[in-house]
């Protein structure tokens, strides 16, 4: 999955991809392993660049170990999101079923 990993990108991304009026993506973002470590699916730690939302991440009930890009308020599995800005990073339960970005590397 995708690493973000410039202000740049992120702004791409979030024209890419979330043109649809509402829509959340997962990226290659989590905390899994241990709480409040992020590490991205090549293992690397976060860097320097981050576009968390408002107090996030806040691992909201202890369950929210995943991260994903979204486009403004969103609607999933009934539950509302609400006052998120375009291309901002939040964390998530892992379950929920989601679209990804997947990042092709160059060799």
């Amino acid at each position: 999955m995708v690493k973000i990993e410039s202000a740049e990108e992120n702004d791409f991304l979030t024209r890419t991809f979330l043109k649809a009026p509402e829509g959340t993506y997962w990226i290659g973002l989590s905390d899994q392993m241990i709480e409040g470590r992020w590490i991205w699916t090549d293992e690397s730690l976060l860097g320097k660049y981050t576009n968390c939302g408002k107090s996030n991440p806040n691992n909201f009930r202890d369950n929210q170990d995943c991260g994903h890009i979204l486009k403004g308020s969103f609607q999933l599995q009934g539950r509302n999101f609400r006052g998120f800005d375009d291309g901002e990073w939040n964390d998530l339960e892992c379950f929920f079923t989601l679209g990804y970005i997947c990042e092709q590397l160059s060799l």
